[in-house]
């Protein structure tokens, strides 16, 4: 599949998460457990969103991953328990858009890694997704995620 990569500068956005680890094939039973609670801790102290729900990776390793999933918001809303007050960093981000099923993701962070370095530029944090289309609406093939990943020239 191709794409079309481009670098973006965005501001600093406040967020609140839940941080998890479990296996890859997980991913997507956990995040229908863990952005339903974020976004009614959202609705309860007030927060407004701002913008699609995101995954966060900070670790791959083997069938493993660390990461955090979340709302983005307006103002930053204070956390409590494992739902976390966080920011999506701001400044230069490589994004795409990769339309289709979920599984085929990492075709996409792929593509965008290989993109950075043809270019001489370096990540700079964790690449993340935001879920444009809702997944209980969208055919799994129409499924549109934004993937982002900061990063800085050489």
């Amino acid at each position: 599949m191709s794409y079309d990569i481009e670098v973006r500068e965005l501001d600093a956005q406040p967020a609140l998460s839940i941080a998890f680890r479990c296996e890859l094939i997980e991913v997507g039973e956990r995040l229908g457990d863990i952005l339903p609670r974020v976004a009614g801790f959202t609705t309860q102290e007030g927060g407004e969103p701002d913008g699609p729900p995101f995954v966060r990776y900070h670790a791959v390793e083997d069938e493993t991953c660390e990461l955090d999933a979340g709302i983005p918001l307006v103002e930053p809303v204070e956390g409590k328990g494992d739902i976390e007050a966080t920011e999506l960093p701001g400044g230069a981000v490589a994004t795409l858009l990769h339309v289709g099923p979920y599984h085929e993701i990492f075709d996409a962070h792929d593509a965008l890694k290989s993109w950075i370095l043809d270019r001489q530029w370096y990540p700079t944090g964790p690449l993340w997704h935001s879920y444009v289309s809702n997944p209980a609406e969208a055919d799994p093939g129409e499924r549109e995620t934004r993937v982002y990943c900061p990063v800085e020239s050489a």
